[in-house]
């Protein structure tokens, strides 16, 4: 919506993000700019950050 709009400049920020699904984004959006703070390479069978975001202990310790 904000392309078609006219935007000139749009920033898209996320704290967590597959790389499959930030690429595929950046492919179909190239004027967008991303910005990800944890890019995760591992997916889930239904496609989903595992383990999520409020799983961070798990990362940190291993527990997952």
């Amino acid at each position: 919506i904000l392309l078609s709009w006219g935007v000139p400049k749009i920033k898209f920020l996320a704290v967590c993000a597959s790389r499959e699904g930030v690429e595929a984004l950046a492919e179909k959006y190239p004027q967008v700019s991303f910005y990800i703070g944890v890019v995760d390479d591992v997916l889930d069978k239904r496609g989903f950050v595992s383990p999520g975001i409020g799983d961070c202990g798990d990362r940190l310790n291993n527990t997952a």
